[in-house]
């Protein structure tokens, strides 16, 4: 999600034009990092090339601004599916509480 938007929307219809790729999914930690990057106008032109995924690397509660949670909202409402992968980080998310946070916090987004 750090390259421009024109080429990643490049990327995405060079790919949507083989037949054997049936499915294009996107992992990044933009979400997390910087979620401005994933603006209306582009999001709008990622659902030209529904059904795609976005796999966001998630790794604590804290991570989950309001901000990401809006840009989260809309990717789900515009028909983005949106999934989480989250690594086990010592003395980040290592114990039960924090993972429930984080996982609650995942589930309440456009709920």
């Amino acid at each position: 999600m750090v390259l421009p938007h024109n080429r990643i929307i490049k990327i995405i219809s060079g790919l949507r034009e083989i037949q054997t790729v049936k499915i294009i999914r996107i992992h990044t930690r933009s979400l997390t990092f910087n979620p401005e990057l994933l603006s209306d106008s582009f999001v709008e032109n990622l659902t030209r090339f529904r059904p795609i995924f976005c796999v966001f690397h998630i790794n604590s509660h804290l991570e989950l601004t309001e901000i990401a949670k809006n840009r989260t909202e809309k990717l789900i409402t515009s028909g983005i599916l949106c999934y989480s992968q989250t690594a086990l980080l010592n003395g980040v998310n290592d114990n039960s509480e924090d993972l429930e946070k984080l996982f609650t916090e995942l589930l309440s987004i456009s709920s």
